[in-house]
């Protein structure tokens, strides 16, 4: 699937606000210009979360996280969780919580996996995050099961959500192995045409300023 996107200078994110009281909310699935593909192959994520989920490639500025925030919002009403590149396994999975054992007390504390139950797992750059951790999460996003055994406990969890990864392959891309098990890939491409980028400007500062006038009354 190939998805147009605009250029670096005009992703479609709002701007940030400065010294202002209120700030600018996610753009609207609504407000985004073309990226058909893309749109698609989320909605069949959605539909159909044991489809491997869905892998965003193209390079920085194009609008893809733009895109993936204002999905979850309009699928889920929340933000997706996000799993950062340097998430250590018992961060994914669960484990004790590393605080309360600072007090010498053992208390079990949830992982990512599980915050995202019924919601979007977003991984930025899934490129550069360990092997070991990308197959941890294909695997529970294939089978809606997760077990961990850590410390004499015996967790199992039934956990379902919706799997988006984005990459630059600029920055290198996933091994062939992990590649193949996502359900869905989407090249999104900058936006080339002046008539394109025109449409996203405009489209994004009508956003902000309806916006505006939104807070301005309430």
């Amino acid at each position: 699937m190939d998805a147009v996107a605009p250029s670096p200078e005009l992703e479609q994110e709002p701007r940030q606000k400065q010294n202002t009281e209120f700030s600018v909310p996610i753009l609207p699935c609504s407000f985004i210009v073309g990226q058909e593909p893309l749109k698609l192959a989320l909605e069949l994520a959605y539909i159909a979360p044991r489809l491997g989920g869905v892998l965003i490639s193209g390079q920085r500025g194009t609008g893809k996280s733009t895109a993936v925030r204002a999905f979850a919002q309009m699928m889920y009403g929340d933000l997706p969780v996000t799993l950062p590149i340097n998430a250590t396994e018992d961060r994914v999975v669960g484990g004790l919580d590393v605080d309360k054992l600072m007090q010498s007390k053992a208390q079990w504390k949830d992982g990512l996996l599980v915050e995202a139950r019924g919601k979007v797992l977003y991984v930025d750059e899934i490129n550069l995050l360990d092997d070991h951790i990308v197959n941890i999460i294909l695997d529970v996003t294939s089978t809606g099961k997760l077990e961990v055994q850590r410390d004499g406990k015996n967790k199992r969890y039934d956990v379902s959500f919706t799997l988006v990864g984005t990459m630059n392959p600029e920055e290198g891309g996933l091994r062939p192995q992990l590649l193949d098990r996502f359900g869905l890939m989407v090249d999104v491409r900058t936006a080339t045409s002046k008539e394109e980028r025109l449409e996203i400007l405009e489209t994004v500062l009508k956003f902000e300023d309806e916006w505006v006038k939104v807070q301005k009354v309430t």
